[in-house]
């Protein structure tokens, strides 16, 4: 995949072409983010780009929740067509970053939220990886105006969740938050973490804070995800 960039009076343009796969997802997830970051309000002309299924378009998604998503970073699509356009509904992707017909249409788009918000970011291990995990969900409580009593019980358990990775030999911890309708969900994967099992305090913690939570090994180290109602 290439990509043109045109600036605009109030948002830029990303013009999109060539092929794009998921086997393509490090470089496309790199590289567009950072495109994201430097123009936060963008709108991205997919005429020219092809995918090769729903994991190909997903990866717009994910450059863009690593920009920051809404509002730190405003992205929305337009010109997918066909058969692209039916993968990227059905895959709820468009519930993530908004896909319309026309430029017009994508550039007003920019002024309303998602249906659901996402940022994520890598965290390095070390003695300040809790404080990071801590600044992301503060981050992601000022832009969607989360209350208190959501943010700081999220805080509390995404401390406990990284500290705990790190010390079953996490050597990176990458955490997604997402801000559903309801509710408000923190995910850590933590890499090289290939612990049988949460230590006891972590699960403490979790039963204590989260309305509900759940883990697992995978191919790429233990996922956590806990989740909390919002009101």
């Amino acid at each position: 995949m290439r990509w043109e960039l045109v600036s605009g009076l109030g948002f830029d343009l990303v013009r999109l072409f060539g092929s794009i796969d998921e086997a393509d997802g490090p470089r496309v997830r790199h590289e567009l983010s950072a495109i994201l970051i430097a123009h936060p309000r963008a709108v991205a002309d997919c005429t020219g780009l092809r995918a090769s299924g729903p994991a190909a378009l997903a990866l717009l998604c994910h450059a863009h929740e690593r920009a920051g998503g809404w509002p730190a970073s405003r992205l929305c699509l337009y010109g997918l067509g066909g058969e692209q356009a039916r993968w990227y509904r059905e895959a709820a992707l468009a519930e993530q970053v908004p896909l319309r017909d026309s430029m017009p249409e994508a550039v007003a788009a920019l002024a309303e939220p998602p249906r659901r918000l996402r940022r994520s970011a890598t965290l390095v291990a070390g003695r300040r990886i809790a404080r990071e995990a801590r600044s992301v969900i503060d981050s992601c409580a000022a832009d969607w105006k989360l209350p208190r009593s959501v943010s700081t019980p999220a805080m509390l358990a995404a401390s406990e969740v990284v500290n705990g990775a790190v010390e079953a030999g996490a050597a990176e911890v990458r955490i997604l938050v997402e801000r559903e309708p309801g509710r408000l969900a923190v995910t850590v994967l933590a890499h090289r973490d290939d612990s049988a099992e949460l230590g006891t305090l972590t699960e403490i913690t979790l039963d204590a804070f989260a309305d509900a939570w759940s883990t697992e090994s995978t191919p790429y180290g233990r996922r956590t995800r806990a989740t909390f109602v919002v009101d």
